[in-house]
C-alpha cells in the first residue's frame, strides 16, 4: 500500500470516529495535501506501516488500533490487529456468552433481565458498567441497542453529559464500519430468543426485537 494512501485511510477513520464525517458513505475519501503530509514527523511511522498491509488488512489495523483508544499512529501496536480480528472471527460466540453471563448473574441474585438496562439515580446501568471493566464486548452492547433501542433509553436516563455521549457515539460509529447483514442480525435474534427460552429469569419488560 502507498505511504499517503494509508496516512489518508488514517485521517479518515480518526476523523470517523471522532467526528461528523462518514467512512463508509465517503468511502475514506479526504482532501489532503501530500505536501503536508511530507512535512509530518511522524512519517517514519506511516511508511513503516504502509509496507505491512494490503488496503483491506490496514483498514482493520487502524480501526482495531483506533476503537482500542490508541489515537497516534506512533502508538499503534500489530497486537491490537490480532485482537481485532479474534473479536470479529468470535462474534456471535462472544455475543452468546455475554448473554449467559448476564443471565447467570440476574439467577445468582435474583434480578429480572431488566436490571441490566436501569439506571439509578442517572448512574450508567450495569450493561454500559460491565462494557467500561472490559467486562463485556462492545460488539454485545451494539447489537442489544439494535433490537432493544437501548441508547434511546440510557439518553433519557443516564445524567452523565460527558462520558455516556462518547461512549455512544464510539458504538454508532463502529457500528456503521461493522455494517452487519441481515442474515447476522437474523442469527443474533435466534441467539437471544434461545436464551430468553431456556432462562428461567424474568424478562417481560425485555420483549422489544
Amino acid at each position: 500500500m502507498k505511504i499517503f494512501e494509508f496516512y489518508e485511510m488514517y485521517t479518515a477513520l480518526k476523523a470517523h470516529f471522532e467526528t461528523s464525517y462518514d467512512f463508509v458513505k465517503y468511502k475514506g475519501k479526504m482532501n489532503l495535501s501530500v505536501s503536508n503530509f511530507e512535512r509530518r514527523k511522524d512519517v517514519i511511522f506511516f511508511k513503516k506501516w504502509s509496507k505491512q498491509f494490503t488496503k483491506k488488512e490496514a483498514a482493520q489495523f487502524i480501526t482495531a488500533n483506533l476503537l482500542y483508544d490508541v489515537k497516534w499512529i506512533g502508538d499503534f501496536k500489530k497486537e491490537n490487529l490480532s485482537r481485532f480480528r479474534n473479536q470479529l472471527e468470535n462474534i456471535s460466540y462472544t455475543f452468546s456468552n455475554d448473554l449467559d453471563k448476564m443471565i447467570l448473574e440476574c439467577e445468582l441474585s435474583g434480578n429480572p433481565l431488566q436490571f441490566w438496562f436501569t439506571c439509578v439515580d442517572g448512574n450508567h446501568p450495569p450493561i454500559v458498567q460491565r462494557y467500561l471493566q472490559n467486562k463485556l464486548a462492545i460488539e454485545t452492547l451494539i447489537v442489544l441497542n439494535h433490537f432493544l433501542k437501548l441508547f434511546e433509553k440510557f439518553d433519557r436516563d443516564i445524567s452523565d453529559t460527558v462520558f455516556w455521549p462518547m461512549i455512544k457515539n464510539k458504538c454508532l460509529k463502529y457500528e456503521r464500519l461493522l455494517q452487519f447483514s441481515p442474515s447476522q442480525f437474523e442469527k443474533f435474534k435466534q441467539i437471544i430468543q434461545s436464551k430468553r427460552s431456556s432462562s428461567n429469569v424474568e424478562n417481560h419488560d425485555v420483549e422489544r426485537t
